[in-house]
């Protein structure tokens, strides 16, 4: 089997549009249950889209908004850390970075590695080298 080239997702639609190429319309729109016209909108740019719509990531974000609104960043954490352990990832708690002038938190834009990454045993990316061997505390 020829290994592909890793597809780089930074907008939700990308993934949509990546997941639509690779296993096709028809088994997003049965996962979904939705019709395969509303997997296409999923996936459109909407700046270049007369017809877009919000996906399911772009309508997660809105929930886990509301949620760290009123405190509950636990329960936004939960849910990161039940999709990415379910396929081999971790999530890691957001952490304060400041250099002299300004405090961001991680990542911020520009920032290149993500704090969520697929790891070896040993706790670092097997393709970047990130250190992720943090943990959550039970």
């Amino acid at each position: 089997m020829t290994r592909l080239m890793p597809t780089i997702i930074t907008r939700s639609h990308h993934f949509f549009t990546s997941a639509q190429r690779i296993l096709g319309e028809e088994r997003l729109a049965t996962v979904w249950k939705k019709s395969v016209s509303q997997v296409y909108r999923w996936g459109a740019d909407p700046a270049r889209c007369d017809d877009p719509s919000r996906n399911p990531i772009d309508l997660l974000k809105v929930l886990f908004d509301d949620l760290q609104e009123v405190g509950r960043d636990d329960v936004v954490e939960g849910a990161l850390r039940i999709l990415a352990e379910s396929h081999g990832y971790q999530v890691g708690p957001r952490e304060i970075r400041s250099d002299k002038n300004s405090a961001t938190r991680f990542p911020g834009p520009g920032r290149s590695s993500p704090p969520i990454s697929k790891c070896c045993p040993d706790g670092h990316c097997r393709e970047c080298g990130f250190d992720c061997s943090f943990s959550f505390a039970s």
